[in-house]
């Protein structure tokens, strides 16, 4: 009945308490009764629970797999002992919370597939359709903010055949400066790049400023990029370069949205790689 009052009269330290006791409370399988809760909070929650009347709780598990929250039901004017019926409907409740949950989620992942599908085989239409290369890369990079929510990418080309010192250009770019566009790097200015065109595999960085296998690059510094990750965009003799993103906090990111990356980046080496052959093909005849 006072929920409401709880949640805006409760300060924060509350929350963060019952926090704290809820990540024990994930590992455990039954119903937890704590008679007097008073015992594993702050002093200042403390004070805030007398307050608002709060003296006893149970408390359960959110499972399926995993832990996906605490239930916790708590009374307010009475010390309350909890009986094993009570304890056996919050168990009941918590399962079906879990239940739902999990297919809530599971309609939501195969409903994004979904749509990331559709945004693959609309790229590729436009590719198939004549799109020029960098209108392309500008449609790739705005599908990956789409979806991802990350709003900084940038596709660099590799360029060994010409032996340049700097033999990266990134060629397109979303959510840096624009006047990026054409520039030539070196391995020292594009570490993420060159790192990932060296291991071939999708290289992933949670903190750059706790990385290890390469340093910083003054973009990272001017941008506030924290983390990312780049993948190769193949092709048939040597890459055409890497596709990357990059976040503006330290983060992970999800299995799925690294797939996905890969899929964007092997069409876009799919579509160059046959303009490649086309071009060849056209000064042969």
């Amino acid at each position: 009945k006072q929920v409401k009052s709880i949640i805006t009269e409760a300060p924060v330290t509350l929350w963060g308490s019952l926090s704290e006791y809820a990540t024990g409370l994930c590992q455990e399988s039954e119903p937890i009764d704590y008679h007097d809760i008073h015992h594993v909070l702050s002093e200042e929650a403390k004070t805030a629970l007398d307050k608002l009347q709060v003296h006893s709780g149970l408390s359960v598990a959110i499972r399926f797999q995993q832990c996906l929250g605490i239930l916790f039901v708590q009374s307010i004017d009475e010390k309350r002992v909890w009986s094993n019926e009570d304890k056996q409907v919050l168990n009941l409740i918590a399962h079906q919370i879990a239940s739902v949950t999990h297919h809530v989620d599971l309609y939501k992942h195969l409903e994004e597939l979904s749509v990331r599908r559709q945004m693959l085989n609309q790229l590729y239409q436009q590719a198939i359709l004549g799109m020029a290369p960098q209108v392309l890369f500008e449609l790739a990079l705005s599908y990956i903010e789409e979806r991802l929510g990350i709003s900084t990418s940038k596709i660099v080309q590799f360029l060994p055949q010409q032996n340049l010192a700097q033999p990266l250009k990134i060629v397109a770019c979303r959510g840096l400066p624009s006047q990026l566009i054409g520039q030539y790097l070196d391995a020292g200015q594009e570490p993420h790049a060159a790192y990932t065109l060296e291991d071939q595999e999708p290289i992933i960085v949670t903190n750059i400023y706790q990385e290890t296998r390469f340093s910083p690059s003054h973009l990272h510094h001017e941008c506030g990029l924290i983390s990312g990750v780049a993948v190769v965009i193949g092709g048939a003799q040597q890459p055409f370069g890497v596709l990357e993103i990059d976040a503006h906090q330290a983060r992970c990111f999800p299995v799925e949205d690294i797939q996905f990356l890969q899929a964007i980046a092997n069409l876009l080496g799919t579509v160059l790689e046959r303009k490649h052959v086309e071009k060849i093909a056209y000064k042969a005849e």
